[in-house]
């Protein structure tokens, strides 16, 4: 039961991001949408939609309504959450290499500062169009062995990626990250089995190559080709040249290559191998993968976070990248915590309030019920109870004629044995609760010796307490004794 309400506290504090690859090609979109199911991201979602021959030329975009629409019927097919802030989609674009400009570049070891201001003098004068008219981004890596840094700079043209950005402002879809196909590509490799390799993608613009290592892009070359005589060519000629080339510049060996082919091309991976010395092998999908969403599904699993570890050719002020204001989103994420969780404990304590407010009320009632039949009854008893205290009156009273009566009895006694010995009695008093103090005169010691055997032997007095020191006169003894009752 509290197991159910906390997932559901958690699916209102905090919403599932779906992120959502989009493949943009001449001739065909493609997106795939995979959510984070534990440490795995498992596809909810996929779709290819073929384009009019108006959509895309050249990689530009000339006709952006059905791509809208294309966009639009994917979207319906993703699962909805039961609640509208349950998930949260992220769009992620791979494009293809058509007015891309990439280059690697090295520089002498710099400080940061210096490193940054030299990457945008070479910016300014690599680029083929105007650094205003294009959005750029780098990484930088030292060079193994070397004296110097290898950065990696990659440029799309403002102008043709602001046509494709438009139209998810208007939809106002969130568009976290730009970039193209060799990088959705790479995350199907995992760097920890594979620290560097080269990555070949043939498909209809030509033969792209790539080199990673730990994760980033070393270099990017890409080949136009007529035949598939070409492509076994240039595919042996120009891996064995950047192997060599990653090897003498970064100090890195390449550990595998990887193909994935988009156009069924023939082609031996064994001739590779036996010219560069490093094994290849041919990227394919599970099987239960179309191919043709192969980049789509590896622009999806594109990581959503603060830091950004791979290349993003999204401007920052588009307002969806990754480095959005994540101060504002936190903000935003602890005010819906504790405004649920203060819901639920001002909730619990108003219904624990209600509860003792009407015990209080019962128990009260109870106590006002109680109250006037203890009255009652004791109405009722009164007559009683001034009965048993007169009754108690006259059992004390009736105790101490008795108490009276027994002393008076025992006293007779003693007058009686000290006339029968020829003792004269004087006086008699009670000086204790069950002591009698008698004085007498006697005429000789032995009459009084006589009466002090009398008194022991009756058997009426539990003590006789008869002073020795008032039998030394032969004659007229005057006496105190005391007797136990």
């Amino acid at each position: 039961m509290m197991g159910n309400f906390f997932k559901l506290i958690s699916k209102l504090v905090l919403p599932k991001i779906i992120t959502i690859g989009i493949d943009i090609q001449d001739r065909h979109l493609i997106a795939v949408a995979t959510s984070q199911l534990g440490n795995k991201n498992g596809v909810i979602a996929s779709g290819v939609y073929e384009l009019s021959d108006d959509a895309i030329e050249n990689g530009e975009l000339k006709n952006s309504a059905t791509i809208r629409k294309a966009v639009r019927d994917f979207v319906v097919k993703i699962p909805g959450g039961r609640f509208k802030s349950s998930s949260e989609h992220i769009f992620i674009l791979s494009i293809p290499p058509h007015h891309l400009y990439t280059e690697t570049a090295f520089f002498p070891l710099m400080s940061e500062a210096e490193l940054n201001e030299a990457i945008h003098l070479k910016i300014e004068t690599s680029l083929p169009w105007p650094v205003d008219q294009a959005y750029v981004d780098w990484l930088a890596m030292p060079a193994s062995g070397q004296k110097q840094i290898g950065v990696f700079i990659a440029a799309v043209s403002r102008q043709v990626l602001n046509e494709y950005l438009k139209i998810f402002l208007e939809e106002k879809w969130m568009v976290g990250a730009c970039e193209f196909h060799m990088l959705s590509l790479s995350k199907f490799i995992n760097p920890s089995y594979f620290k560097s390799f080269l990555f070949a993608l043939i498909d209809e613009d030509g033969i792209e190559f790539s080199v990673f290592s730990n994760g980033k892009i070393l270099t990017h070359y890409l080949q136009g080709v007529s035949s598939n005589e070409e492509v076994k060519k240039i595919l042996e000629d120009k891996i064995n040249h950047l192997i060599n080339y990653i090897k003498g510049s970064f100090g890195i060996a390449v550990e595998r290559v990887f193909i994935f082919d988009r156009i069924n091309s023939e082609y031996v991976l064994t001739n590779i191998q036996e010219k560069t010395g490093i094994p290849a092998q041919a990227l394919t999908p599970s099987p239960h993968l179309d191919p043709r969403l192969f980049i789509a599904q590896g622009a999806s699993l594109r990581s959503y976070g603060p830091i950004e570890s791979s290349l993003n050719l999204l401007p920052p002020e588009f307002g969806g990248r990754y480095r959005e204001n994540l101060f504002l989103k936190t903000l935003s994420l602890w005010f819906k915590i504790f405004s649920v969780f203060g819901f639920t404990l001002i909730f619990a304590f108003t219904g624990a309030l209600v509860f003792l407010l009407s015990q209080q009320s019962f128990f009260a009632k109870e106590n006002a019920g109680l109250d006037s039949l203890f009255e009652q009854q004791l109405a009722k008893a009164e007559p009683l109870i001034k009965k048993a205290e007169h009754f108690n009156k006259l059992s004390a009273a009736v105790k101490a004629v008795s108490s009276r009566s027994m002393s008076g009895f025992r006293l007779a006694i003693a007058k009686k044995e000290a006339e029968k010995n020829g003792l004269i009695f004087i006086d008699a008093r009670l000086v204790g609760p069950r002591q009698i103090a008698i004085s007498l005169v006697a005429p000789t010691r032995e009459s009084a010796l006589e009466f002090e055997k009398a008194l022991k032997s009756n058997g009426a007095f539990l003590d006789v307490n008869f002073p020795i020191a008032e039998l030394s006169p032969e004659q007229n003894l005057n006496i105190h004794i005391t007797l136990g009752i």
